[in-house]
């Protein structure tokens, strides 16, 4: 197959992609519950032929760090079938999310493997005054960080507060997206 048949091939998935990214982010899962996600993404793969791992396949508990309580997945896997999750691949998964995807190319050579996120953070972004402060908390309500706009300079400066430095990346992002969305606004 030529470069451009395999362009124009996966150009003819593209609206169906645009739908199920459209749903992952309309039904937004946090760290370690993402079962509808995890289930949407087995069936997918399956549905072209790709073998899956999941569930205890691929998770050892012993090995799990920040692994929310039984009722917190109960919860979520409640959620996740209320929210159209296939029931069949919920019960198989048993309490476990995350997937492994094996694609044979038949061709010895390189392996090339690829990992992707597929949580949320859970934060929430809380303005005020003129929505130039905010506080960015976690769905728990432990703060995250402190963001507030510095007044009278020639650009927008703001002072992010981070709590915990593994957070100052995204939050980042997160200021410079208030930024720009605020911008565009004002245009």
């Amino acid at each position: 197959m030529d470069i451009q048949s395999y362009l124009d091939t996966l150009k003819s998935y593209e609206p169906s992609m645009i739908r199920t990214r459209r749903d992952l982010h309309r039904h937004a899962e946090t760290g370690w519950l993402e079962y509808r996600t995890t289930a949407l993404l087995i069936k997918k793969l399956k549905e072209h032929g790709i073998p899956v791992k999941y569930g205890k396949e691929i998770i050892n508990k012993d090995y799990l760090w920040a692994y929310p309580s039984e009722s917190v997945r109960k919860s979520a896997i409640g959620r996740a079938l209320a929210e159209g999750a296939d029931p069949e691949i919920i019960e198989k998964m048993d309490g476990f999310t995350g997937l492994c995807a094996v694609i044979e190319t038949g061709t010895p050579g390189p392996v090339l493997a690829l990992r992707f996120d597929i949580d949320c953070n859970g934060w929430q972004v809380q303005g005020s005054f003129m929505e130039w402060d905010y506080q960015v908390t976690e769905s728990c309500g432990a703060l995250v960080a402190t963001v507030t706009k510095e007044l009278f300079h020639w650009t927008d400066t703001y002072v992010i507060d981070v709590v915990n430095p593994a957070d100052a990346l995204r939050a980042l992002m997160l200021v410079l997206a208030i930024d720009a969305e605020k911008c565009s606004r004002n245009n």
